[in-house]
């Protein structure tokens, strides 16, 4: 227990200065990441949406973050310096599409998971849980809005999808557009960098299926408590994404 409350005063110790009023830019991206994970608890708890949605909904996030590094790659590589770079895009040429190859197979595999973890729940439950009148393909087309306007959008699932990619549309700006990222990184340095995270991800979902599964799908403090989880998950990722920028800043400027 001792070692346990040592281990999180150093994480708020380390979190603190970065979300705090004063440090502009990560007090803004933690308000942003806190409201974009808070609509699927909304979701869960108020309009009912099946607590599945939620491995749906972290499965799409690992797909948007796949999306921006994807970016990333392809104008870390096509711009050095502030100018165009033939040798940078012929990188970018050969690491682009490999990164789609792997990061698609590691896509549909994270995918078969979660199916596989819903016909665990709906039908393999030793605690009677189970509920096989919801069907799988049915909890994904709740996706899908009634009506393509902002308020059917905000009124579907989708709007939980549609937030975490605003959060990381964010985060892509302020930590790399407007840091100008692409000069000091070539398009060999994303090869596996969204895997850090997804590792987080996938311990947040294998952690959050056991204990959905134990609660019997009814938990709402159980969902709240895991959607917690995965955000302080992701606000130690963006600290240390955030320091690992700063320091290869500092060691381009001395060399």
């Amino acid at each position: 227990m001792k070692r346990l409350l040592e281990l999180l005063l150093v994480f708020f110790r380390d979190l603190i200065p970065f979300i705090r009023p004063s440090n502009r830019g990560g007090f803004t991206a933690f308000v942003i990441l806190v409201a974009a994970n808070s609509i699927p608890v909304i979701g869960v708890i108020f309009f009912n949406w099946h607590p599945i949605v939620l491995l749906i909904i972290y499965w799409a996030e690992s797909a948007i973050i796949g999306f921006f590094n994807l970016v990333m790659m392809f104008i870390s590589g096509i711009i050095e310096k502030g100018q165009f770079s033939p040798a940078g895009a012929g990188l970018a040429a050969i690491f682009c599409p490999f990164f789609m190859f792997h990061y698609g197979i590691f896509m549909f595999v994270h995918g078969i998971f979660i199916a596989v973890m819903y016909i665990i729940i709906t039908t393999g439950s030793p605690a009677g849980s189970g509920e096989p009148g919801i069907e799988f393909f049915g909890v994904i087309r709740s996706f899908i809005p009634q009506e393509w306007t902002f308020r059917g959008v905000m009124g579907s699932e989708l709007s939980a999808v549609t937030a975490l990619f605003i959060n990381h549309l964010v985060s892509f700006y302020m930590n790399f557009i407007r840091t100008k990222e692409y000069n000091n990184t070539t398009p060999p340095d994303y090869m596996v960098r969204p895997y850090k995270r997804i590792v987080i991800m996938h311990m947040t979902i294998i952690l959050g299926f056991f204990t959905i599964f134990l609660s019997g799908l009814k938990g709402a403090g159980v969902v709240i408590i895991w959607v917690t989880l995965k955000v302080l998950a992701d606000l130690k990722m963006n600290l240390g994404d955030f320091r690992a920028q700063q320091k290869k800043q500092v060691a381009n400027q001395h060399s």
